[in-house]
């Protein structure tokens, strides 16, 4: 068994990862220590905690500067955005399997050691890829979802309060099922993003001012399961053509100059595939060229690369591929020790961060895109557990569980197999992460917080 070491691939902008991208593997030596360990505690202790300084050196300057934009709040919206959320059938049993009075039949529990770090958002997104339909649907099967009203509960006390039904799986449980799944987001108080009851509601999207900045709101699918469902109440946005992609850019350049800032989700792209296709970067480019300030993508289930675009109008746009799952039960079979490594792409997650910060300038109507951040995510799944324990699927920020490993090391356990492959996974994980994305990844954990 070896210690991680990251070896930084030679990749060429544009070009597809490979098998051969996969960082090598070497021995980690510690010298000079002045308390003695036995070998092995101190390389995995040195390669571990390079990274978590690391991390925490450039977090903390990060926190401090957003604590300085949360107090004055005005003329600023602080969001976060994370990835999937996928409902399979072991998703619902380890929220099942989990359940106590206080956390929503344990959908709470998928993520809450998530919880420190989706406080303090004035919009914080995420992609529901399930309706929400005890009432009119039928139960989920696979590839076919239906989830309980619970789940948004859950979300909504997390501090998640925008959720995207653009994708997909929308019409899973048909056009009733919209309808059902927008009802139960508006009863949890959480805000429904590309789809409605009627479907001019939910072409037209909606601008909300928050902290005194005009924010214009949508989702769109660029792809769909089924053929939609007849006519009637319960609407998805669903871009099934070229003539619906031009009506979607010249609402964006009308809304332009109504509001301060634009921010969509685009459901689109390849399933597991690590970068944009050129089909969604030109749309993408033509999306921020027409107005729009921040895209959040998602579908392909894995990381694809965030991009900071400056705009022929001077904007300063950030274009997010795909953020990939935040929670799923794909990849239950990875081995870090064993698999290549993109095969475990899926169990990757990021919480992205921004700020729509107004513009000073009261002849300029617009807001503009700073203090862009991500956090690193990681979807432990036991999988291979023994018959007695218990299904666990969660997700959890990589340095965190770092830290906690870290904690637990000690002469007797260094050269145990399953900490050191556990160590190995979550540093190859995190090194992955920063490659595929191709943005600066820091600490945005509340360490003071943490026991």
């Amino acid at each position: 068994m070896k210690i991680f070491e990251r070896q930084l691939p030679r990749d060429i902008p544009g070009s597809e990862p490979s098998i051969n991208d996969r960082p090598r593997r070497g021995i980690s030596r510690s010298r000079g220590t002045a308390i003695r360990r036995t070998q092995a505690t101190s390389a995995i202790r040195v390669s571990a905690m390079v990274l978590l300084a690391a991390l925490i050196a450039c977090g903390r300057a990060d926190i401090r500067a957003r604590v300085d934009h949360r107090n004055t709040r005005t003329g600023v919206i602080h969001c976060g955005a994370v990835g999937d959320l996928m409902m399979h059938g072991d998703v619902q049993q380890s929220a099942k399997d989990h359940a106590t009075p206080d956390n929503d039949a344990g959908y709470g529990y998928l993520f809450q050691e998530m919880i420190d770090n989706l406080q303090g958002f004035d919009l914080l997104f995420a992609n529901l890829e399930a309706p929400v339909a005890p009432n009119s649907g039928q139960a989920g099967r696979p590839f076919v979802f239906n989830v309980s009203e619970k789940l948004l509960s859950a979300l909504k006390k997390a501090g998640f309060t925008h959720i995207s039904l653009a994708n997909n799986h929308a019409y899973d449980q048909n056009r009733p099922g919209v309808t059902e799944t927008v009802v139960h987001l508006q009863e949890k108080g959480l805000i429904p993003v590309g789809a409605d009851i009627r479907c001019g509601d939910a072409w037209n999207g909606r601008i909300e001012t928050i902290n005194g900045i005009r924010l214009y709101l949508n989702g769109y699918s660029f792809l769909m399961n089924n053929d939609k469902p007849g006519d009637g109440d319960g609407c998805v946005n669903w871009i099934e053509s070229d003539a619906d992609l031009q009506r979607l850019l010249q609402q964006i350049k009308q809304i332009r100059p109504m509001v301060d800032a634009i921010m969509i989700s685009a459901h689109w792209g390849e399933e597991y595939r690590p970068r944009p296709t050129q089909w969604q970067i030109d749309i993408a480019h033509q999306l921020v060229e027409s107005g729009v300030d921040v895209i959040i993508g998602h579908h392909p289930h894995v990381l694809e690369t965030v991009e900071q675009r400056l705009t022929a109008d001077g904007r300063k746009a950030l274009i997010s591929y795909s953020l990939g799952n935040f929670v799923s039960n794909q990849s239950r079979l990875y081995r870090y020790e064993q698999d290549a490594i993109e095969e475990g792409d899926p169990r990757d997650g990021l919480l992205l961060r921004w700020d729509f910060v107004l513009s000073k300038d009261p002849r300029e109507s617009r807001s503009s895109v700073e203090n862009i951040s991500a956090l690193p995510l990681w979807t432990i799944n036991n999988y291979f557990r023994s018959a007695k324990d218990l299904r666990d699927i969660r997700v959890t920020p990589i340095e965190w569980e770092l830290m906690k490993l870290i904690n637990k090391l000690d002469e007797k356990n260094a050269k145990d197999p399953v900490m050191v492959s556990a160590l190995n996974l979550l540093i190859g994980r995190f090194y992955r992460i920063s490659d595929v994305i191709r943005l600066p990844v820091t600490s945005m954990l509340k360490y003071s917080d943490k026991k």
